[in-house]
């Protein structure tokens, strides 16, 4: 009832609206194509659709059945967007097909003003891990492992987790057996993020895979540095030592090393943000919404120039 309810009564009212095309945007990238409603639509409809695809992860490998439905849904999209192309790589090599309608775009960044933030004061070091609290994915529980050895907590520093998700209770209770509640809060979910980064130092990404998170854009744009992980587009923004620090992999070991590094030039954190802020300043898209548009033009009147 609740599939009923949710995917198949509105399909037939998309098609009596009759738009000149569909855009499709979905949290993971083969969302659409693994959903039976949406995929039966998409195979009988007329009107030509695009799909926006905002994530995907390395390690997936599609059974057989589930790749061929996907590359009929993606071969027939007049369009597919990613928001990096570390994302499309990965799809096309999960697919075993080429996507030559495809394009890289950005999301926009969810700030009323991009002036940079003035550095915090204070000599405590604030880490801000700014994300969903969904550990299988973001990978929080690796960041509480690498911050609880013997050298962390010999050091001055705090962190501070931004956002809400289904383990709150889990990551709090971790923070009990690694004995780090005095060093950690969990402020839940911030609208203002200029004034997470009046507060804080350094973003602290310790994800297993992304598209190209907006919480890294934010905070290079306010001209903090960041710890990422080497997934999604984290490293089409960030290069190491330039603008921040990249963990080759998201394992503890390489999060460990990684987060040792950035510690040791905690003094240059000032200059690596403002490195951080001009590379996102020079690469951002200043109107992202404005480009998806008049992609989506095309498709509709495939010879305007």
């Amino acid at each position: 009832t609740k599939l009923i309810d949710r995917f198949i009564y509105p399909l037939p009212r998309v098609s009596a609206w009759k738009p000149d095309c569909i855009l499709i945007n979905q949290g993971g990238t083969f969302e659409a194509a693994l959903s039976w409603p949406v995929r039966k639509f998409l195979e009988s409809t007329n009107c030509p659709y695009a799909l926006l695809c905002q994530h995907n992860a390395d390690d997936r490998v599609l059974a057989e059945p589930e790749r061929q439905m996907a590359i009929a849904c993606f071969q027939k999209a007049k369009a597919v967007f990613f928001v990096s192309d570390h994302n499309r790589a990965c799809t096309t090599r999960q697919l075993a097909i080429e996507l030559p309608q495809s394009h890289i775009i950005q999301n926009p960044i969810n700030m009323q003003s991009e002036l940079e933030v003035p550095w915090p004061t204070g000599e405590s070091m604030r880490l801000a891990c700014v994300s969903r609290l969904d550990a299988r994915i973001k990978g929080q529980e690796t960041l509480l492992e690498a911050l609880s050895s013997k050298e962390w907590k010999s050091r001055d520093w705090q962190l501070r987790f931004y956002g809400d998700g289904p383990h709150r209770k889990y990551l709090g209770d971790l923070c009990s057996h690694f004995s780090l509640s005095n060093r950690v809060s969990f402020c839940g979910h911030l609208s203002d993020i200029r004034s997470i980064w009046a507060d804080n130092h350094i973003l602290v990404l310790p994800t297993r895979s992304e598209g190209t998170p907006i919480s890294l854009l934010e905070a290079m744009t306010c001209g903090r540095p960041s710890v990422v992980t080497d997934v999604g587009g984290n490293t089409e923004w960030v290069s190491e030592p330039t603008n921040g620090f990249v963990a080759a992999a998201p394992t503890l070991r390489s999060l460990r090393g990684t987060l040792e590094r950035a510690w040791d030039a905690r003094l240059d954190w000032p200059e690596i943000g403002r490195r951080a802020r001009d590379r996102a300043i020079s690469k951002r898209d200043p109107d992202p919404a404005g480009t998806l548009f008049k992609l989506l033009k095309k498709i509709v009147e495939p010879n305007e120039r």
